[in-house]
């Protein structure tokens, strides 16, 4: 049995192979037996109870995930690639060694990329939802859900949870925000984490901590692989952005940077996720600091 809200009750096919565990249930969330129940201020008025009813694989995933080399998007299919080859490779970790092995053999070492745009793992929940204001039991609910929406979701989350913190201090006037675009991914010999601990030196050097980042990873429709990228200061008053604060030294492309306006939530809304066609297999879609921090 599983409870929580349907997000909560997502699990990848391992799910099936754990043993199950005593849990108690409240109005949100899970919370383990074994650790002490917290009271907590009531968010929602209902409980769901739900069993885990079916797991199920896209067969049509690996047609989905399309091969991406250092100058864009082609139209070459991961499937595609191991029937050329004549290859049946059970997992999809194995099926890109492969491919990526065959293209060693054949003397190519350009780096290759492999976008992911169909879903992998689909999940169907199936149970019951009490309405604690009605008392209404709604019976034989089901919920269905994949893993591309789960990612999607958790990535939002993140982006949420900047906005939350910063916002408030933002509209004070006790921080600013700037925003940057990492374009040509495919093309930079850097890896994200590399380039923000480079942004935070440079910025450090010039007495300017970051206090807090959020940064996404995107594959636009016409297949460009680029990163966003948000960092909250304390509040400056530059007419113009120093070229201090420009990156395309460090990251060795084009880039991109202007201050937050307004509003952080409506800014970031507008530009990330907008175009977003995938996600890059075995690279994080988003990331974001442990600790956000106010000046």
């Amino acid at each position: 049995m599983v409870y929580g809200t349907p997000e909560s009750c997502f699990k990848e096919k391992n799910l099936l192979k754990k043993k199950p565990h005593r849990v108690s249930v409240g109005l949100i969330g899970i919370t383990p037996a074994r650790a002490p129940i917290k009271k907590r201020v009531m968010t929602s008025t209902k409980v769901y109870k739900f069993n885990l009813a079916k797991v199920s694989k896209n067969p049509h995933f690996e047609n989905g995930v399309l091969l991406m080399e250092k100058y864009g998007l082609t139209d070459e299919s991961l499937r595609s690639c191991l029937i050329c080859n004549n290859a049946d490779k059970k997992t999809t970790k194995k099926a890109i060694q492969y491919v990526k092995q065959k293209r060693v053999m054949a003397d190519n070492y350009e780096p290759i990329y492999f976008l992911q745009k169909e879903w992998k793992w689909g999940v169907s929940l199936s149970g019951e939802i009490l309405d604690m204001e009605t008392g209404e039991l709604l019976e034989d609910q089901v919920h269905e859900t994949t893993d591309l929406e789960q990612g999607i979701k958790r990535k939002r989350k993140a982006i949420r949870s900047f906005t939350e913190f910063y916002e408030p201090l933002y509209q004070s006037k006790k921080v600013s925000c700037m925003f940057f675009t990492l374009t040509q991914a495919n093309q930079s010999d850097k890896k994200i984490r590399d380039i923000i601990a480079l942004i935070k030196k440079r910025f450090i050097r010039h007495n300017l901590p970051v206090l807090g980042l959020l940064w996404v990873s995107e594959v636009s429709k016409t297949g460009h692989w680029h990163y966003h990228l948000a960092i909250a200061t304390k509040r400056v008053y530059w007419k113009y952005i120093p070229k201090w604060a420009k990156v395309d030294d460090l990251w060795g492309r084009r880039t991109g940077i202007e201050f937050i306006r307004k509003s952080i939530g409506a800014y970031l809304g507008k530009y990330i996720g907008k175009d977003n066609i995938g996600r890059i297999i075995s690279f994080r879609s988003y990331g974001k600091s442990r600790n956000f921090l106010a000046p």
